[in-house]
């Protein structure tokens, strides 16, 4: 991810949005602002992010990979440091993150903010996640207006009434979302049999308590074909087991639209003492043409989009809507029709508007929703991974790589160096990721970080040619360069290695094949970013000058 840089520190930066979360969380906290940034950037306006290390979040993990794309398509840039920002608005998601790291936050001047509350103060065993009057405060503070209370659901707004101080926003400001990209054409039944599915975390507040109401809503006998995205623990210890009729995939295992498209319905309940703020996961089977079943509590908020049923009612309405094809296609369609006109990008565009106006651009074309923006150079891309020493040798041999590389290729820096800032006196990109020792993590849990920075900057960026320079290449980088075996890989180190030691070695650690390449930029990348060969890997460098010809061997 590549976060927005200046080098003009006297000046403020400005955007029209700016979102304040923290935006690591896994679940719809994070994909409600990605749906708001794409809504913005469809819209014409620019939409800033600054991330905030909140409680709820407790070990080192990268930002949700659904922010990471909208950042990726460029419709968002990730603020860094205490440089002023100036903004039209402030949405901050989720109060508890305001309260507990508000002291992380830059100078923040706006016309408006607005406090989207996601969750009750209270959750399920009555621990206090935020003090509504105290965040009130810490926004008036930190932003110099009144802010606005916005709940995103009608029972949030019931949970957290008596607490705030000045009253709440009168609609609620309900998540949204693109709805042609999640829809999904169902031309006829999945099986002979009804499929239904729920996607949820694995967690006890998320699933009925009742093992009756478990097995009414999601058959047990295989009368109906269960599938479950995000794991069944509390099932298997209410059950004893998970039953074997049912297809259990782990929360994350596979793309909520590819699992919806495997569905003929959905059915969420949960415990009878949780108050679900919003259910994203409702919304985004809906969008897909999906027949919606739930408890009625869910009426206020989702209204004519979803059939409402006690648990003992659901076998029911499955066999009755399975048996009449034309009645199921009736109330998907009833369904997409109230989903389009509530929760569609335009509700989020109208509550924005009322606020701050129409954007400057409303006027200009309009990116489109759902494809990549085009890559700001045709250059090839080169990526310098550097990792952390005693000094600066690694990422000094890589900052002479990248000049000899200018002007043919476009040169991003990814360093596990505290000093890597000083190539963007450069004028190169860069970007940090603290090594083990900076995290305190354990080696295992600091490599499927850095693998996921890695392949995070390999998707984005799309290298030609990725160059690591350290003396054992970590074992995240042959695992995303078997995914991405398009791109050159190259083993950078200083040399004096004994030649047996050096075969050795590298065929155990990384897989190297024996191979060479001429020192960036002629390494054999055509001026199209194609390789002129399938190298994958190639033999350690003694190169430590800018200024030859020698080939790397």
């Amino acid at each position: 991810m590549q976060p927005a840089r200046s080098h003009a520190p006297s000046t403020h930066r400005q955007v029209d949005v700016l979102m304040l979360s923290d935006l690591r969380l896994p679940g719809g906290t994070s994909h409600s602002i990605a749906e708001e940034i794409a809504a913005q950037a469809h819209a014409g306006w620019s939409t800033g992010l600054v991330h905030m290390n909140g409680p709820l979040v407790s070990r080192v993990a990268p930002v949700n990979a659904r922010i990471r794309e909208q950042i990726r398509r460029g419709r968002a840039r990730l603020f860094l440091g205490d440089r002023p920002i100036r903004t039209k608005i402030v949405v901050v998601r989720h109060p508890a993150v305001l309260e507990a790291a508000a002291d992380q936050l830059p100078l923040i001047e706006t016309e408006h903010a607005v406090l989207v509350a996601n969750a009750p103060p209270t959750d399920i065993d009555g621990h206090r996640h935020y003090h509504p009057a105290v965040v009130d405060q810490i926004a008036r503070e930190r932003f110099g207006v009144a802010p606005i209370w916005a709940p995103i659901g009608p029972l949030i707004r019931e949970a957290i009434a008596s607490e705030v101080p000045r009253g709440l926003r009168e609609q609620d400001w309900l998540n949204v979302i693109d709805v042609d990209a999640w829809h999904v054409d169902r031309p006829g039944w999945r099986s002979d049999r009804p499929v239904i599915g729920r996607h949820s975390r694995s967690s006890w507040q998320k699933w009925p308590n009742d093992p009756k109401v478990i097995k009414a809503v999601y058959p047990v006998d295989g009368s109906a074909i269960v599938k479950i995205l995000g794991g069944a623990r509390p099932v298997r210890d209410m059950l004893g087991h998970v039953p074997d009729s049912w297809e259990v995939i782990p929360f994350g295992g596979m793309d909520p639209r590819e699992f919806l498209a495997q569905l003929d319905f959905f059915a969420y309940y949960h415990h009878p003492a949780w108050v679900e703020a919003f259910g994203r996961n409702i919304l985004e089977a809906m969008a897909s043409g999906l027949p919606a079943i739930l408890p009625p509590h869910f009426r206020p908020l989702f209204g004519d989009a979803a059939i409402y049923a006690e648990a003992a009612e659901v076998p029911s309405v499955l066999s009755q809507l399975y048996a009449d094809r034309r009645a199921y296609e009736d109330v998907a369609v009833g369904a997409d029709t109230w989903v389009r006109a509530r929760f569609g990008y335009e509700a989020h565009q109208r509550r924005l508007s009322e606020l701050i106006g129409v954007p400057e651009t409303a006027g200009q074309q309009k990116q489109p929703r759902s494809s990549p923006q085009p890559a700001a150079s045709e250059r090839p891309s080169l990526l310098l991974i550097s990792s952390n020493g005693a000094g600066m040798g690694h990422l000094t041999r890589l900052m002479a790589y990248a000049r000899r590389a200018e002007p043919d290729m476009a040169t991003h820096f990814l360093s596990l160096s505290q000093a890597v800032g000083v190539v963007a006196q450069y004028g190169f990109s860069f970007e940090y990721v603290p090594s083990a020792g900076a995290t305190g993590l354990q080696p295992r849990r600091w490599n499927d970080l850095f693998t996921e920075r890695v392949s995070d900057a390999v998707t984005r960026l799309r290298p030609a040619v990725v160059v690591f320079d350290g003396t054992w290449p970590y074992k995240g980088i042959p695992h995303v360069r078997d995914a991405y075996p398009e791109a050159r890989w190259v083993w950078s180190r200083r040399g004096m290695w004994r030649q047996r030691i050096l075969r050795r070695r590298c065929r155990s650690r990384s897989g190297c094949r024996k191979a060479s390449v001429r020192l960036l930029p002629r390494c054999g990348v055509a001026p199209s970013g194609r390789r002129s060969d399938h190298t994958s890997c190639c033999w350690p460098s003694s190169l430590t000058r800018s200024a030859s010809d020698d080939a790397i061997r």
